[in-house]
């Protein structure tokens, strides 16, 4: 006598397995898009987000953006599903109120993101993108491509000016 569960019978199964089926769909996402641009990546437990690591021959992480998935429950995009990228930029005080054209000038620069700040005064480049939509991962890509290049080239001046 055979026992077990016809697979989708049990309660929650299909749910499971339709979560599990979207992770490595969105794991592959993630795999292709450092591959394309040549980087590595990783998974952060803590923030429940995947980076999307720079790093040199020598190790050195120079950029690292990371990309979520949420699902829209209201608003336009309402049912779907949109991916976050983010790229932290500084911490921002009141002592860096010199830089504020810096950074304004670097908002107009922008394609696929823009400049948010979170209660804790981090400046990030945050960018959103609907994750099952066609080339979504040509979009990914250069969405990633252009906030780590963009962060690099600030963090860059913001040396330069501290000089």
């Amino acid at each position: 006598m055979i026992t077990g569960v016809v697979p989708g019978s049990a309660l929650g199964a299909e749910s499971f397995l339709d979560e599990e089926i979207e992770y490595l769909e969105f794991e592959n996402l993630i795999e292709s898009v450092a591959e394309r641009l040549d980087a590595s990546w990783s998974y952060s437990l803590e923030d429940e987000t995947y980076q999307i690591e720079f790093i040199d021959e020598e190790g050195t992480l120079h950029e690292a953006v990371s990309v979520s998935s949420e699902f829209c429950e209201e608003g336009f995009n309402e049912g779907r599903d949109l991916l976050t990228c983010k790229v932290f930029l500084l911490e921002y005080d009141e002592s860096r109120v010199a830089l504020l054209p810096e950074v304004l000038l670097l908002a107009q620069q922008l394609v696929f993101s823009k400049l948010c700040m979170n209660e804790n005064r981090h400046l990030f480049l945050v960018g959103k993108a609907l994750y099952h939509q066609e080339f979504v991962t040509d979009v990914v890509t250069t969405m990633v491509e252009e906030m780590s290049s963009l962060a690099a080239d600030f963090r860059l001046k913001l040396e330069f000016q501290a000089k």
